[in-house]
């Protein structure tokens, strides 16, 4: 029995064995649209120790001719949110992947958007990035890209005065990892440039992470190998200044797909460590994976955190600070519907540490694609649903 297989048979051990303890996600969930139209894909975003949150999703034009961008903020809690503006004008910000379009990251007082965009059909897509130095109030905005073929589902993260920008590109004939380095908080010009990635076959859906205090810079995407998708990972030790390291996280056998990876990093924490979660098809359907890595990338522990009947899909993973906990989200359709759950795993992160598995919502409708960012001892969770006859995005909080 390999380490990695050992862990898991080890760790769903002990799930099957420990008592359930509920975690509390009783609070009513809180509808931030409130649209006529589908509003869908949110992603959620704060600062530990603040009261701050942050909002962002895609609304359907009407009539359907494309999307924007929607943003909302709460300055206490989540008790109260401002009323969506629209961060896009008339176009088309997703593509064929929407929940991977646009990503927020937050180091307040800047927050920083990315988003693939393009004004119509006859366009090629390109990459936009926005940003705010008011916690939301003003926003500016430039384009990133500009060639002649397809930029697409970016993602962004902050260390020190650094931006750094992640994105999918199929310039070289497939499709490739690309990076972009925007200094002085954002403000500042692009300093760097790198392709990440070098396949034969296509690089998807790249996540990226960085910690204020740390250097270094964590990369992880799903490329196909031999046929399946596997998750590959690719640090900077140097805040992207030359050049990324790039390994494999996963070696999947037949039929055995690893999919919609996400990371965050751990702050404030001495050793740091990466915390990575993804879909496998291992089982049979698909699960959700975790690993822990230390800040030299070497993975420590690889656990099965679900094991469910149908499909467990659609990972988020975020670090809280002040508790030392890992919070991961994801949908799950074992009750013929999608619903939402949520994964408290207890500092500091490892193989034996316990963990809660918690439902966030009990819709009649379709309940998905929701993130997570953590918040006290507890975290908030956004996903859209459907149950009102519409899709709308909604928030909770729970620990």
């Amino acid at each position: 029995m390999t380490r990695t297989f050992r862990a898991l048979y080890l760790f769903g051990l002990f799930l099957l064995g420990a008592s359930a303890v509920m975690a509390d996600f009783s609070s009513p969930a809180r509808n931030i649209s409130n649209s006529a139209l589908d509003s869908m894909y949110p992603k959620i975003a704060g600062t530990d120790n603040s009261p701050n949150l942050f909002l962002i999703w895609m609304e359907y034009e009407s009539p359907p001719s494309g999307q924007r961008l929607r943003f909302a903020k709460s300055t206490n809690g989540g008790t109260t949110w401002s009323a969506p503006i629209g961060l896009t004008g008339p176009g088309q910000i997703c593509s064929d992947s929407p929940k991977n379009a646009y990503s927020l990251c937050v180091e307040e007082p800047y927050l920083h958007v990315v988003f693939n965009f393009r004004n119509n059909d006859t366009e090629d897509w390109e990459i936009w990035y926005a940003r705010s130095a008011d916690l939301g109030s003003t926003w500016v905005s430039f384009q990133l890209t500009d060639n002649a073929s397809s930029s697409v589902y970016p993602d962004v993260a902050v260390n020190g005065s650094y931006v750094h920008v992640i994105y999918q590109d199929n310039w070289p004939g497939n499709y490739d990892i690309m990076y972009q380095r925007i200094t002085n908080y954002g403000n500042g010009p692009v300093d760097r440039k790198f392709r990440i990635s070098y396949s034969s076959t296509d690089s998807y859906f790249p996540r990226i992470a960085a910690a204020m205090e740390d250097a270094n810079v964590h990369i992880v995407w799903e490329e196909i190998r031999n046929g399946i998708y596997e998750i590959r990972y690719a640090r900077s030790p140097n805040s992207g200044a030359e050049g990324f390291i790039v390994r494999a996280l996963t070696y999947g056998y037949a039929q055995q797909s690893n999919v919609d990876p996400d990371i965050t990093t751990s702050r404030n924490v001495s050793p740091p460590w990466v915390y990575i979660v993804y879909s496998a098809y291992w089982p049979g359907n698909w699960e959700i994976i975790y690993q822990r890595l230390d800040n030299r990338s070497n993975t420590r522990d690889v656990v099965r955190l679900t094991y469910s009947r149908t499909h467990s899909i659609c990972p988020a993973v975020d670090f809280d600070t002040s508790s030392r906990n890992i919070h991961v989200s994801y949908s799950d359709g074992w009750r013929g519907n999608m619903d939402v759950r949520h994964v408290k795993i207890s500092a500091p992160g490892d193989l034996y540490s316990a963990f809660k598995v918690q439902r966030v919502i009990w819709g009649t409708g379709d309940a998905s694609y929701s993130t997570v960012t953590s918040a006290g001892a507890g975290a908030y969770v956004a996903w859209m649903d459907n149950s009102s006859g519409n899709y709308e995005i909604y928030v909770k909080y729970g620990f």
